[in-house]
């Protein structure tokens, strides 16, 4: 009787058990372009690993916009965008820029390798593979500037600190609060997946634009910091693991590289006069990133930078001597994409990018909690003292679009907000407590 009663408890336990695993086996999906997995659900949490296309996890767990995974007797989150589970769709005419430069990422990475562990890196593995981009890239440029971009920023993040700057700015901060705002979705614009492949050409850019130098106070980076991760926060592409530099140049410049690094001058932070102001600026920029404007642009020019054969010279000055023959390839045309992108950056952006960008500017800072109306306040003070093109935001070459035409947009996009349900501040004294410490 009691062998009976032990065998019945004990398959009533498995078939308790039974629905539990199977359950854990019906969530178990293939990752099918790399993405990041994090110590906890924001882009701001260390990298534990980088997933690659063929990585077999298991979802545990989520909260709003990220998941919780097993992988590898590792748990970690991932950013809840479906891209990152579904099959690439493949173009059988042409294979476009970004799944180029998948390709390219992988094969750089070792992916096509036998060893399983080609289906993740480490971050030691990521680090050692951006300074060698960044490094062979200034090189192929005839830069010799040592700029060490690849110090993840995480450890630099003080999580409770800044959730207090957030509730701050929003008054019981929450996902769901702040992007209730205004749903992005409203706006009927097609966003271009975010993978790391295009952060790794992103490295190798921002280390290019920072040849300018940079300007160092901390408790004025940690500040812009924070306003940046709130606006990435409230973007399409929360993943996105966004980075605030200074430039030590007076005039009002800024730039934004792939990998979600934004630069700012110190002319651009001594010319503004709010926090709201600011918000916009880093939405702007942050705008080029996730719609990937240098990487259309590119895809555009491709043709007929092709045809011209503007690299060839690259092509010979790079040194692989230390590289294997493939490594070397990948590394040459990521080079290419990287010095297009770059061209691009630095020169004339085109009036639809712009406008696409204020849009996005608006919309990420009005949900982050600021007031849409400091956009025009900084552009009309723009066009006052600097006649009507934007000379000198945007790119030091940018002869730029009209901004009486940019001011027009952004008026009516503010038109279509529903401001009068949320509260919507300037911040203009904490902006200027932080303004005061700039030299």
């Amino acid at each position: 009787m009691n062998n009976l009663l032990k065998t019945c408890t004990l398959l009533f336990g498995f078939l308790l058990l039974l629905p539990l695993a199977l359950s854990a086996q019906e969530s178990e999906q293939t990752i099918q372009t790399s993405v990041d997995m994090r110590e906890g659900p924001g882009a701001y949490f260390e990298l534990l690993l980088r997933l690659n296309r063929g990585a077999n996890v298991v979802k545990t767990d989520e909260e709003p916009g990220w998941l919780q995974i097993d992988f590898d007797e590792q748990t970690g989150w991932i950013p809840d965008q479906p891209h990152y589970f579904e099959e690439p769709e493949q173009d059988e005419d042409e294979e476009d820029t970004r799944a180029r430069m998948s390709r390219m990422y992988d094969e750089m990475m070792g992916e096509e390798d036998e060893d399983d562990s080609s289906i993740y890196a480490t971050p030691t593995e990521v680090a050692a593979a951006i300074r060698g981009f960044s490094r062979q890239y200034r090189a192929s440029r005839g830069d010799g500037t040592e700029v060490d971009f690849s110090r993840s920023f995480e450890d630099r993040i003080d999580i409770s600190d800044y959730n207090s700057f957030r509730r701050s700015r929003i008054s019981g901060w929450s996902w769901f609060i702040a992007h209730n705002r205004f749903p992005l979705s409203a706006l009927d614009i097609e966003v271009p997946e975010y993978t790391p492949e295009i952060e790794t050409m992103g490295w190798g850019i921002a280390s290019a634009l920072a040849e300018k130098g940079l300007y160092e106070n901390y408790e004025v980076q940690e500040y812009l910091q924070y306003v940046g991760l709130m606006v990435a926060e409230s973007s399409h592409r929360y993943e996105i693991p966004v980075q605030i530099h200074i430039l030590d140049v007076d005039e009002v410049v800024g730039y934004s590289a792939p990998n979600g690094i934004i630069f700012i001058s110190k002319g651009a932070l001594q010319f503004m006069e709010s926090e709201a102001e600011l918000a916009f600026f880093i939405g702007h920029e942050l705008a080029h990133i996730v719609m990937q404007h240098g990487v259309q642009e590119t895809t555009e020019r491709e043709v007929h930078i092709r045809r011209d054969d503007a690299f060839s010279q690259l092509r010979q000055e790079l040194d692989y001597d230390n590289r294997d023959d493939n490594y070397a390839r990948v590394a040459t045309e990521l080079s290419e994409w990287a010095d297009q992108v770059y061209e691009y950056l630095v020169s004339e952006r085109l009036n639809e990018y712009e406008y696409e960008a204020d849009l996005l500017g608006v919309a990420y800072a009005f949900r982050a909690g600021y007031d849409p109306s400091a956009a025009v306040d900084l552009l009309n003070r723009l066009e006052r003292e600097q006649g009507g093109f934007a000379t000198q935001i945007g790119t030091l070459e940018w002869e730029g679009t009209e901004l009486e035409y940019r001011i027009e947009n952004i008026n009516e996009i503010i038109g279509h907000l529903n401001t009068s349900r949320h509260d919507s501040q300037q911040f203009e004294s904490e902006y200027q407590n932080i303004k005061n410490l700039i030299r």
